[in-house]
């Protein structure tokens, strides 16, 4: 184990650092993660939303679940780490995210944890060169002020909306639809990242962070859209696949 990353060694009555935490423990993930090459910003103990996003990318990388808190199991993962050089231990890969809702009623952003885990799906299925244009993203969640839309999963508890709406632009500058968007929908149900909806007119992927579905909803859905097209039941049967587990 490295010197000086003691405080990484979890025990069982150890409590999940998270974001808004701030102390030593905090300071001892920076300098880990940073040394890691996962995290650029300042070791100053303040578990903020940059801390957050290196710890997603870190998960990401060691195959564990991806939330950007740091508990008992990334602990463990992250004080074995190997060492070696620091663009040797991840792959930098993103896609580009911008946001196309500011005509919508779901008009706010998405949380941290939705944006970044969107940005490494799209890279992890078709490379670089493609960018996620979300044109739906939060609303204020029931009782508070302004307008809102349909699904509570879009709600924003306070951190951004946890579900999305978006299309998916290839390197020819041409939204994906079909099986090619259905790739996507495959791989964020089987890595558990969250609800997933197919296809919405022309290229439009629901995505959301709910690991249980509001209300008894379910973990994925099809639009009607979807249902009229001939390669309609070949993305269902994907959207099923990657609810059992299996990547495209």
């Amino acid at each position: 184990m490295p010197d000086g990353l003691l405080a990484l060694v979890p025990s069982e009555n150890e409590q999940i650092t998270e974001r808004g935490d701030v102390g030593p423990n905090v300071v001892s993930l920076q300098a880990r993660l940073k040394e890691l090459g996962y995290y650029e910003g300042a070791i100053d103990g303040l578990f903020g939303g940059g801390t957050e996003i290196a710890v997603m990318d870190f998960q990401r990388d060691a195959g564990i679940g991806i939330d950007g808190r740091f508990g008992p199991e990334t602990k463990a993962k992250l004080s074995r780490w190997p060492n070696g050089n620091a663009n040797d231990n991840r792959v930098r890969g993103r896609a580009d995210v911008v946001y196309k809702n500011q005509y919508a009623i779901r008009n706010r952003p998405c949380t941290s944890y939705l944006e970044v885990t969107l940005a490494s799906a799209v890279f992890d299925v078709f490379g670089a060169g493609f960018q996620a244009q979300i044109y739906s993203g939060g609303q204020p969640r029931k009782g508070m002020p302004g307008k809102r839309v349909g699904s509570i999963r879009h709600d924003d508890y306070g951190e951004g909306g946890r579900a999305l709406d978006a299309w998916i632009v290839g390197r020819d500058g041409n939204r994906l639809s079909g099986r090619e968007l259905g790739k996507l929908g495959q791989y964020w149900l089987a890595r558990k990242y969250g609800g997933c909806g197919l296809e919405m007119a022309v290229g439009g992927i629901h995505l959301d962070e709910w690991k249980r579905p509001p209300r008894g909803g379910g973990m994925y859905w099809t639009y009607p859209y979807l249902e009229a097209q001939s390669w309609g039941r070949a993305v269902k049967e994907m959207l099923e696949a990657g609810h059992a587990g299996r990547e495209p």
